[in-house]
């Protein structure tokens, strides 16, 4: 089975196969970029890149919290009193992240358990080295700081916070 394609149909299709290279080049050689780069203004481009401000938290001579910033153009100083940082949290914390074991667990001892509480400072020797046994972890299934993210006087403070609902001088 043949197709008879029309003579003026050939003709038409030719003539587009001729001009069709002209219209896709002709847009490029019109709008084709330029050869040379555009300038760049580095002053400029220093100045956009260049960090909005700088934040530097500190303590003054009186002990209050300061948060400074480069002064503004105008030259006023450009520092802000601050609330000085919450005191550490030892009941909320206990909430947050020990009671998961101390009110839950059978090995760790719970904050009301004198006797518990009094043979591990018995047995560590000292507060000092009970918090030292802590912070490092326990054979009894405790993990370095009982897998929490405190620093060491942080938790050195949930420590005493125990002794102290447990009524164990220390």
């Amino acid at each position: 089975m043949t197709q008879n394609i029309p003579q003026k149909t050939k003709l038409i299709m030719v003539i587009l196969a001729l001009f069709m290279p002209a219209f896709l080049v002709l847009p490029l050689v019109i709008w084709g970029g330029d050869t040379i780069p555009p300038a760049i203004n580095k002053d400029l481009q220093a100045a956009r890149l260049a960090p909005v401000g700088v934040l530097t938290v500190g303590k003054v001579a009186d002990n209050t919290a300061v948060a400074t910033a480069p002064a503004p153009a105008d030259g006023t100083p450009a520092v802000a009193a601050v609330d000085s940082a919450p005191a550490f949290d030892a009941a909320g914390t206990y909430k947050t992240v020990c009671s998961a074991c101390h009110d839950n667990l059978p090995n760790a001892p719970k904050p009301s358990d004198t006797a518990a509480w009094q043979a591990r400072l018995d047995k560590a020797g000292s507060l000092d080295a009970l918090v030292k046994n802590g912070i490092q972890g326990t054979t009894g299934g405790m993990p370095p700081k009982g897998g929490s993210a405190l620093d060491d006087a942080q938790f050195h403070d949930m420590v005493v916070y125990m002794l102290d609902q447990a009524k164990v001088a220390h």
